[in-house]
């Protein structure tokens, strides 16, 4: 979770470097609304909003705000574009952080549903900016093609990159929900079992002379002592179990091994009544 929120800050940064530079070092190549001072005033407060923990923790945990906060920074964005020359814009960079953040920490569907909301605005902006007028040319529609196909990118590559980062982190949580389960099966079963054992024979120091209750206390006393070994092997299966082999056909197979060594000792016990 750490290094996919430096990911867009570094990218975010350096979108912001590459913005200012342009906006400074060259006035004259851009087509301003707003001082360049007010623009980048926008920026880095929008960059340090974004990039403190609250912010990218809600992004990480919570689907709703996230998706919220990432829409309202690109709206954000797309004003600073209509401001600042639209596919000319030294914010075009800038705009492609909000989908860099769908695509590390929503789902994909999401993350598409923003690139393609991102490319139909930047295509609305560059034809019908209330700034100024621009004729669809060669250059331009060789600029809007570069974005949509960077859109595309961004929106695409977090979802490449992560595939085995994402399939560790789900063998992790099924791991430690096994962990779990497990733990509370020994806190629950396993020591019900093993104070029904104890009860079992406290019975039989009581009644030492009755000897045909002795016997079956006594194998009641073997069959539990036997159901929480049992239990205590499944726990065993379940912490240990090889998460890269399928989890349910291990169940299945452990569960048909109890089924057959219960049916075993059932006919067992049966043998020794009839004896």
């Amino acid at each position: 979770m750490v290094q996919s929120q430096i990911i867009p800050l570094v990218y975010r940064i350096v979108a912001l470097i590459v913005a200012g530079v342009y906006l400074f070092s060259s006035p004259e190549l851009t087509i301003l609304f707003a001082s360049p001072g007010a623009l980048m005033t926008i920026a880095i407060i929008l960059t340090t909003l974004v990039s403190i923990p609250p912010f990218m923790w809600s992004i990480g945990r919570s689907p709703l705000p996230g998706t919220l906060m990432i829409a309202a920074e690109l709206v954000v964005c797309f004003i600073l574009i209509m401001l600042s020359g639209s596919i000319y814009s030294p914010f075009i960079l800038f705009s492609l952080s909000p989908i860099l953040d769908a695509g590390l920490f929503l789902s994909r569907r999401t993350t598409f549903t923003f690139a393609a909301f991102s490319g139909i605005s930047i295509i609305l902006i560059q034809l019908f900016n209330p700034f100024f007028t621009s004729e669809i040319s060669l250059l331009v529609l060789s600029q809007l093609s570069l974005y949509l196909v960077a859109v595309c990118l961004i929106a695409t590559l977090p979802f490449l990159i992560n595939v085995n980062q994402r399939k560790q982190l789900e063998e992790d949580s099924i791991q430690q929900e096994r962990r779990r389960l497990s733990r509370e099966m020994h806190d629950g079963v396993s020591q019900t079992l093993l104070a029904l054992n104890w009860q079992i024979q406290m019975l039989r120091r009581k009644r030492p002379e009755d000897d045909t209750l002795n016997e079956d206390l006594r194998k009641l006393e073997v069959l539990s002592e036997k159901a929480r070994r049992d239990v205590l092997e499944l726990l065993e299966f379940m912490r240990n179990v090889d998460t890269s082999v399928d989890f349910t056909k291990n169940l299945r197979e452990y569960l048909r091994n109890f089924k057959a060594c219960l049916l075993y000792t059932s006919d067992a016990a049966d043998e020794e009544d009839s004896v």
